[in-house]
């Protein structure tokens, strides 16, 4: 317990917590400002359907989850026990380094294995012992059902072994992405999986949110998109940010949330629809979308079902906003920002660009387009090279933004807090790397410069002593 590690883990719990609250003032600009009754609607909607988890609350639904891992999951008698932890760079790392924390605070079993790289041969070693999965947020459920279900068709599938057993724990999930990690699949055809079935492996959460589209449905839900995330298409499911983090923006509203928008007088949406609507997916396949239809018929007039093709409720509500969204005035205005989380808002990355000419003069759509690889809209390589958009740079200027900064990301939690290295071997160390970098010697500079870049203090693994019974797989 007594490590640099350690440390870091209580220090971030004093220091990262409830500093990104929404400046409603700010907020209230942001909508007010819009240019026309729809717009408005759909940055009000953003703001008073995001949530925001703090640090604390992260914490301490880390420790209720390892409660219930080990008194429920009976983890104290598995001679083995296996934790996933992933690269440094990611959340599956910071959890992982949290969980360890609470499993020493209370007494627990140590994992036995500690696994940056999952294989399919992997699981012939693990056997039917606990193999722990921990996550922050699940947003769209992609990335773990994608993992999760690859292990089960490998192993119980093509293997005709029994399946691992898995537990996955997750600070917060939705009821869309709960639905993709409670199956796995039976049937594959070429690389897509088409048959499932109910998931053996145990999910574990604190909160489950309830999808925007659920929330406010399809027509709003479709507007607030098409301002705030146009390329997403189903996504994003929530509006969430976290203390450590805003996520990309096919998990959440990431570009709205960080600079909060004004739309343009020249926003042309219409053209995008006219090349991608035959494309687009506004309601996610496989849940009972009945009231959802339900509400939009009777609201509309029509007679849409889950039998329609999408596209036409697409072509639809593209005809009704425009005639909704009709700005009266004379003037042409341009992109204009009122950032609304504290802290952030004062960043001075972000001050520079919300003045930025060359911001504020790009077509909105290109100031929407997401980051390289985030969502797989078909077409959307050939709308972009059709109309021009991709101008690199301008796009990376607003895409540099990191606040919250991913602080698990930097050199705070390394290798050694997954080990039993001797307190004596950790403060040698230690002391050698401050040492050996004249540029951190502050611990102020250290802890509090938000503005270092990810690529300039990759972390340094050092070789630690480990002892026999913790190994890295």
């Amino acid at each position: 317990m007594k490590s640099s590690n350690s440390s870091c883990v209580r220090t971030m719990m004093r220091m990262k917590s409830g500093e990104h609250t929404i400046d409603h003032i700010n907020a209230r600009k942001f909508v007010e400002r819009q240019l026309t009754p729809v717009r408005r609607q759909a940055a009000k909607d953003l703001i008073e359907n995001t949530e925001y988890l703090t640090q604390k609350e992260i914490y301490a639904s880390i420790e209720n989850l390892v409660i219930k891992l080990y008194e429920t999951g009976g983890l104290e008698s598995s001679e083995s026990i296996y934790m996933y932890t992933g690269p440094e760079s990611k959340s599956f790392y910071f959890m992982s380094t949290v969980a360890l924390y609470y499993i020493r605070k209370h007494g627990y079993k140590e994992p036995t294995h500690y696994v940056k790289r999952i294989t399919m041969d992997l699981f012939k070693k693990v056997g039917d012992s606990p193999f722990i999965i921990i996550d922050d947020v699940s947003y769209s459920g992609s990335q773990l059902s994608t993992m999760l279900h690859d292990i089960y068709y490998d192993t119980v599938i093509k293997q005709k072994m029994s399946a691992p057993n898995i537990y996955v724990a997750c600070v917060a999930i939705n009821d869309f992405s709960r639905k993709k990690l409670e199956t796995v699949p039976t049937k594959k055809i070429s690389k897509w999986y088409v048959e499932f079935n109910t998931s053996p492996f145990h999910l574990l959460y604190e909160t489950l949110y309830t999808p925007l589209l659920l929330k406010i449905g399809i027509e709003r839900y479709f507007y607030l998109n098409v301002f705030f995330s146009l390329y997403t298409e189903s996504y994003p499911y929530v509006s969430l940010y976290l203390d450590h983090k805003i996520a990309d923006d096919a998990s959440t509203y990431r570009t709205a949330l960080m600079y909060g928008p004004v739309v343009p007088t020249n926003y042309d949406y219409v053209r995008f629809f006219e090349y991608l609507d035959y494309k687009y997916e506004l309601i996610p396949s496989g849940f009972d979308a009945s009231r959802l239809y339900t509400e939009f018929n009777e609201a509309n007039g029509t007679d849409f079902s889950e039998a329609s093709y999408q596209h036409e409720i697409v072509k639809f509500l593209v005809e009704k906003l425009k005639g909704l969204d009709v700005y009266s005035g004379d003037s042409v205005e341009k992109l204009a920002f009122y950032p609304f989380i504290n802290k952030c808002k004062e960043s001075p990355d972000l001050l520079e660009n919300i003045n930025d000419d060359e911001i504020i003069n790009c077509p909105y759509d290109v100031f929407l387009l997401p980051e390289e690889g985030t969502v797989g809209l078909v077409g959307l390589d050939y709308y972009i090279e059709e109309f021009g958009l991709n101008k690199s740079a301008v796009i990376k200027k607003i895409k540099r933004i990191n606040c919250p900064l991913n602080w698990y990301k930097m050199r705070n939690c390394g290798d050694a807090w997954f080990t039993r290295e001797s307190a004596k071997n950790r403060t040698k160390r230690m002391t050698s790397r401050t040492r050996g970098r004249k540029t951190h010697r502050s611990k102020s500079h250290r802890i509090k410069s938000h503005r270092i870049k990810s690529h300039r203090i990759k972390s340094h693994r050092s070789k630690s002593h480990r002892s026999k019974s913790h190994r890295s797989v």
